[in-house]
């Protein structure tokens, strides 16, 4: 029976869901719908007092052991408590049937502070060095060891150059010594190439390459993702996919 209850909740909320988007002209399946999302808000509150538990155990029982980096489990306590100690001094106060939230003095303002001036730059740093696993892979996708690399290769050096000034600034400077040459003056003139791009070849060409093929194989992989979606939701609907009772159970 334990097992069974939560495949009902499961079965009857997701089908509400699903009602509620073909039919939302329904009262009785809209007003259902939000009777399950307040309580699922309410199930998150708790699932975030949980959470902030658990966090706090794990990293005391850490430092109370002094395992290996308890220092930084020391950190993170310190900056949870100063930030939740003037986060918290943020007020409730009526106004009329709801609450609003109101900044108190200035050590309401201090966690906002804090927020701004040392959480902002740290997660900007941290995202910043995704740059660098990015070149990495770059490098090692873009070996031109087959022909299906090189368009590749090619493809991301045009839509690179594309994205700066300099592209078009060198493209032009290329072209411009081409057709000082004879021939390749003719093969210029005779493909005309200035009228099909004008005087940003760089850019119009990398704006082609992202608005015809790269769009095509994103809006590709979008329609597999939407239709995976689906059949995974049909799982969890119909209890065949039961990993959400956790220890891997499906």
């Amino acid at each position: 029976m334990r097992r069974q209850i939560p495949l009902i909740i499961v079965f009857i909320s997701g089908f509400t869901m699903m009602l509620d988007y073909f039919f939302p002209s329904l009262p009785v399946v809209h007003g259902t719908r939000e009777l399950f999302l307040n309580w699922s808000r309410v199930a998150f509150s708790f699932a975030m007092l949980l959470g902030v538990f658990t966090l706090l155990l794990s990293n005391l029982k850490k430092i109370a052991l002094q395992q290996s980096g308890w220092i930084f489990n020391a950190v993170l306590i310190l900056s949870f408590a100063v930030t939740f100690f003037f986060a918290a001094q943020y007020k409730m106060t009526p106004s009329g049937s709801t609450w609003i939230t109101i900044k108190g003095t200035q050590v309401g303002q201090t966690g906002y502070q804090i927020f701004q001036t040392v959480y902002t730059p740290l997660s900007s740093s941290i995202f910043a060095l995704v740059a660098f696993f990015i070149a990495s892979a770059a490098f090692r996708a873009f070996r031109a060891k087959n022909i299906e690399a090189v368009l590749l290769l090619s493809a991301a050096i045009v839509v690179m150059l594309g994205s700066i000034p300099f592209g078009d600034l060198l493209f032009n400077a290329f072209l411009s010594k081409i057709s000082s040459i004879p021939f390749g003056f003719s093969l210029y003139n005779a493909l005309h190439l200035s009228q099909i791009f004008g005087e940003h070849p760089v850019s119009w060409l990398s704006n082609q390459i992202q608005q015809i093929p790269m769009l095509a194989a994103q809006r590709a992989i979008n329609f597999g993702a939407a239709i995976g979606m689906v059949f995974m939701s049909i799982k969890i609907l119909t209890g065949i996919d039961r990993s959400y009772f956790g220890g891997g159970e499906s």
